[in-house]
């Protein structure tokens, strides 16, 4: 295999990672309730995201929990609004979540420290992502939830 098919292939298994998110029940779910975008809208979604790359997880460790943590996270660096950011926790701790949500704190921290305590995201994710590949996955990332956002807007309107 030369270089640019294992880079495509990466791209493509990246890519095939961050929309099995939106396969995710829960997640549908939890996206369809935010219907006014308040703890969801695309550029906390694209922090999230971020994230992940700079903590640089695994494949396996894209999970629907690190996923919220890192929403949560985004969710506390940009907005000002405290109360919104904690209707996260039933989603991501279940129905007993007031037992879990220290644990959650910890793993923030956690994800956090991976990431090396930079949880500002610049606007223009240029900066973050240097490889042509990677700004390919995020450009199909942004148009799926762009998608989505154009799907719940339909759904609220009928």
């Amino acid at each position: 295999m030369n270089e640019c098919t294992v880079q495509a292939k990466s791209a493509l298994l990246k890519l095939t990672t961050v929309l099995s998110f939106t396969d995710d029940d829960l997640i549908q779910e939890f996206l369809w309730m935010d219907c006014c975008c308040k703890m969801t809208h695309e550029y906390l979604l694209a922090m999230a995201f971020v994230y992940f790359k700079r903590a640089r997880f695994t494949f396996a460790e894209y999970t629907r929990k690190i996923f919220f943590i890192a929403l949560y996270l985004a969710n506390t660096m940009e907005e000002d609004e405290e109360e919104s950011k904690y209707e996260i926790f039933p989603w991501a701790l279940g129905k007993n979540w007031r037992k879990h949500f220290p644990c959650f704190f910890k793993q923030r921290d956690k994800l956090w420290g991976r990431i090396e305590y930079k949880a500002a995201v610049k606007r223009c994710t240029e900066v973050e992502l240097p490889e042509e590949n990677d700004k390919w996955f995020f450009f199909f990332f942004f148009l799926w939830v762009l998608f989505l956002l154009f799907m719940s807007i339909c759904i609220a309107l009928v």
